[in-house]
């Protein structure tokens, strides 16, 4: 019975035997991370839990600031909006 592979020493191919299983094990460790990032885009599209809270306190600073007749600067400082010089 004779092959119709050819005769393939270990020694003549065992550096490229390497490199392409390096290359594989980084193209999986890729993959597996974009699932991963993939997956937590589902989280960040999702409502944040702590948004309505952060929206009160802002907005509760914002009248605390009107009442007491505070710089408008810092009710415009919750709002993430630098002072003017």
């Amino acid at each position: 019975m004779t092959s119709a592979w050819p005769e393939l020493p270990y020694d003549a191919w065992s550096a490229t035997r390497d490199t392409l299983h390096t290359h594989t094990q980084v193209l999986g460790k890729l993959a597996a991370l974009a699932e991963y990032i993939l997956d937590w885009e589902d989280v960040v599209a999702g409502d944040d839990p702590h948004a309505l809270p952060l929206d009160f306190a802002r907005s509760a600073f914002g009248h605390a600031c009107e009442v007491c007749a505070w710089d408008p600067a810092l009710a415009a400082s919750a709002e993430g909006k630098p002072p003017v010089a």
